[in-house]
């Protein structure tokens, strides 16, 4: 199956995920879903589409009953299958911010996704092999929680107040806790390109200063500066990897009750 690089997926006015194509044509909704014999009424939201467009994830919660209940799902472009990868507890619904219910993150080979849920240890980091034979894997909790997926899909770098963790996804999970100790920033990155992370600690008054780090299996080697910036700074590397975007948090802005860092 190659999968259609034009669909657009988007939450309808009635909280329904649709795909639809850049022309405007062959508008579909993809919920409600039938899971088993019943028909579940609901409201979806977040549809994230894996790199190569094979499957969507999305968040739902279920209307149908009294006790309502919060699922992350995947859905499968070719068959049209829908699976339910994870369950929050029964009539508890929280956000990770407005409207957010889970935050997903699929690997580059579309193999795996991580996701973002809230549980009685807040955020909590889980790990899911999109195999029908297990359920999702707890990796980290306590968050906020800031990951960044290697290029080559096997390792995800987190970030968890002032520390990092690399975790390795062979073969079962297997975390480890890197000697890189830094706060004042969120999501870490990966060069594309090699085997490099990428963080940001504060090395002065206002000043940050930018690493890059060769990870090893499992550990990481002595960072070396890349560059510096000022206040609390965000970072991407471009698609080659010869370059590095960075931004700096200007002023913060309130939209919907919520504050907002505005980079330029």
């Amino acid at each position: 199956y190659e999968p259609d690089v034009y669909q657009i997926a988007y939450v309808s006015n009635d909280k329904h995920i649709h795909i639809i194509q850049s022309d405007g044509l062959d508008d579909r909704r993809i919920s409600p879903l039938i899971l088993g014999s019943e028909l579940r009424e609901g409201v979806f939201t977040w549809p994230t589409w894996a790199p190569d467009g094979k499957r969507l994830a999305f968040s739902g919660i279920d209307t149908t009953y009294d006790n309502m209940e919060t699922s992350l799902f995947t859905y499968n472009i070719s068959d049209g299958k829908i699976s339910k990868i994870y369950t929050d507890k029964p009539n508890k619904i929280s956000f990770l911010a407005p409207g957010v219910l889970h935050y997903a993150n699929w690997a580059p080979n579309s193999n795996q996704i991580a996701f973002i849920a809230t549980t009685s240890q807040g955020a909590t980091l889980f790990l899911d092999d999109l195999t029908d034979d297990k359920e999702a894997e707890f990796v980290l909790a306590e968050g906020p929680l800031w990951s960044s997926w290697a290029p080559n899909s096997r390792h995800l770098l987190i970030h968890r107040g002032n520390d990092h963790f690399l975790i390795d996804t062979i073969k079962g999970i297997k975390i480890n806790q890197l000697d890189i100790h830094s706060m004042r920033y969120r999501v870490p990155d990966w060069n594309p390109r090699n085997n490099f992370i990428t963080i940001a600690t504060e090395t002065g008054s206002n000043e940050y200063t930018i690493y890059a780090s060769n990870i090893d299996t499992s550990k990481a080697m002595p960072p070396q500066a890349i560059a510096v910036g000022q206040l609390e700074p965000a970072f991407s590397w471009s698609p080659n990897g010869e370059f590095l975007a960075l931004a700096q948090s200007s002023r913060l802005l309130i939209y919907a009750n919520t504050p907002i860092f505005m980079y330029q």
